[in-house]
């Protein structure tokens, strides 16, 4: 396990969030934090999964090369479960740094085109 100086930013759909802060590398996997929010990045060399989850709603997305991946958007109060569906279109993997461009869709209703970047740099 491995402290880390975390830098992501995602683009899309009238957002532009980005965020440098710390978290913790282990084989395959980062966790970091955003306010309120817990960020848990898995990866391989070919595939992601992302999870966000806040106190209102976890979001799980899977990314693959080329690929439509299953996913859900979970909605805390009341109880609501809705398929997230991700096409992606760019996915990076490198020591270091992982890059995504990737539709998301909601339902059957495409919500956007996004980018998310993550830069990460070990500190112990």
């Amino acid at each position: 396990m491995a402290k880390i100086e975390v830098r992501s930013r995602l683009i899309g759909n009238e957002i532009d969030h980005h965020i440098t802060t710390s978290g913790i590398l282990t084989k395959g996997k980062i966790v970091y934090r955003e306010p309120d929010i817990c960020m848990i990045v898995k990866f391989t060399n070919n595939s992601i999964e992302l999870e966000r989850s806040h106190s209102d709603y976890t979001l799980k997305l899977s990314f693959d090369t080329q690929c439509t991946c299953n996913g859900s958007y979970r909605i805390n109060d009341p109880t609501l479960s809705i398929e997230a569906k991700t096409k992606t279109k760019v996915l990076q993997i490198e020591d270091g740094m992982i890059d995504i461009v990737y539709e998301l869709s909601l339902g059957d209703e495409l919500v956007g085109e996004y980018h998310y970047h993550l830069d990460y740099e070990v500190k112990e």
